[in-house]
């Protein structure tokens, strides 16, 4: 991590192999070098309500590490989401460092008591706290991410004008809940703002500013994060026929739409941010091998996606395709070309928000009571391999999922036809 104006101070877990314990496991630390000088700080975790240094041995680093690994134990995902969280950490307190020294970093990271009103290097009031994790995130080029910290941040900052962290218990929560439903909010948003809401809690657990969590399970008086009803988004195949037989104005923004959803359909539901981010030398041998950007970041090694280049899809890139097709051009001239992170996050908002706004118009005039956004393109491309019979395993390798329950989350439930049939069939008592 470069921090403003100082040189670079550079961050990274690493298992401390110099001394083994008596078990033979090996302390987890965060290691910080700057100007060739490194520190080692412990990673804690809290076990029956005591603190202590974390310990695992060789072979768990191995799977903690090797993020290509399905269905990791239990304790291995908890060891993945504890080293994240220290990092982040970790981050952020650099982030916050107007320059870098050590025994700033450590007054910090070892929650070390200020009088002022911080604790640990770590802000008192929520807002306070929203706006580091939020620069923090913007550093790291997560923009979208940002905006959506400042989004449910917005939205408690109506409810209540400054907000500490003891404002927050679950009466609290569960009186913002429903007042934010009353204007017309949706439980869907509550969750989201939620989820980001505990994230800075967590954070300010860590860092001492307070002892407890108002997130958990509402039977223990906490108040549990709703997740809404999942809507299923996948079309039918009738639905889809309508749409690919549809023929809208030569080179409109009606056929722009539908040829980028199309585009996405077939292309393994690929999203509009790796559709624009296509270049020529990733189309050979009769496919397109790309690799998600959403999984750059949160993978060492992510691993690409292949998809099969049909006569649909080289449609699509014959009519909006670059004129430019050096290796290295955009397949679509839609990005500039050498973009900044904030341009690539613009250009494939753009493109989505042109693509919902004539799908939109398109399902009413077909007759189609679906919304049907970019995410309706990947929902129907992974549902309709389900109903097709393709395996959970298959359907996620095309998709780029490294887990079965994340592609299970995305395919459609059997429709209202199938239920029916599988009732009807407890009713064949002569076979």
């Amino acid at each position: 991590m470069q921090l403003k104006d100082s040189p670079a101070a550079h961050l990274k877990t690493i298992l401390d192999t110099r001394r083994a314990k008596k078990d033979g496991s090996y302390p987890l630390k965060i290691r910080i070098t700057y100007t060739r000088v490194s520190r080692f700080y412990a990673i804690e975790a809290e076990v029956g309500g005591k603190t202590s240094p974390v310990s695992i041995t060789l072979e768990e680093w191995d799977d903690v590490q090797d993020e290509r690994k399905k269905n990791p134990s239990n304790r291995v995902k908890q060891l993945r989401q504890l080293k994240k969280s220290a990092e982040d950490r970790a981050k952020l307190i650099l982030q916050s460092l107007e320059s870098f020294s050590f025994d700033a970093f450590e007054h910090a990271y070892l929650n070390k008591h200020e009088k002022r009103g911080e604790k640990g290097g770590y802000p008192r009031e929520i807002e306070k706290a929203f706006e580091a994790y939020i620069t923090f995130l913007k550093s790291e080029d997560r923009h979208s991410t940002a905006t959506s910290y400042q989004t449910a941040l917005n939205a408690y900052q109506s409810y209540k004008k400054r907000l500490s962290f003891h404002d927050i218990t679950p009466a609290f929560l569960k009186a913002f809940e429903k007042s934010f439903i009353a204007s017309n909010g949706s439980i869907t948003t509550v969750g989201i703002y939620a989820r980001t809401l505990r994230t800075i809690i967590n954070q300010a657990l860590e860092a001492g500013v307070i002892k407890e969590s108002p997130f958990g399970k509402q039977r223990k008086g906490k108040y549990e994060i709703p997740t809404g009803r999942n809507i299923k988004k996948a079309l039918t195949k009738e639905q889809l026929s309508l749409i690919f037989k549809y023929k809208a104005e030569p080179m409109s923004s009606q056929q722009k739409a539908v040829d980028f959803w199309i585009f996405s359909y077939l292309g393994n539901g690929i999203n509009m941010k790796d559709i624009c981010l296509l270049r020529w030398k990733d189309i050979k041998d009769e496919s397109i091998t790309f690799t998600r950007a959403k999984t750059i970041r949160t993978k060492r090694e992510p691993e690409p996606i292949v998809v099969p280049l049909l006569s649909q899809i080289q449609n699509v890139i014959n009519r909006w395709g670059n004129v430019d097709k050096s290796p290295n051009a955009f397949v679509f001239d839609l990005m500039p070309k050498n973009p900044t992170s904030k341009q690539e996050r613009d250009t494939a908002q753009n493109l989505t928000k042109l693509v919902n706004k004539y799908m939109k118009r398109l399902a009413e005039e077909l007759g189609i009571e679906v919304n049907l956004t970019t995410y309706v393109a990947r929902h129907s491309f992974a549902t309709n391999l389900k109903r097709s019979g393709f395996s959970i395993a298959e359907i996620g390798e095309a998709l780029g999922h490294s887990s079965d329950k994340t592609t299970r989350n995305y395919l459609d439930s059997f429709d209202l036809g199938a239920k029916k049939k599988m009732a009807e069939s407890l009713l064949n008592f002569d076979e």
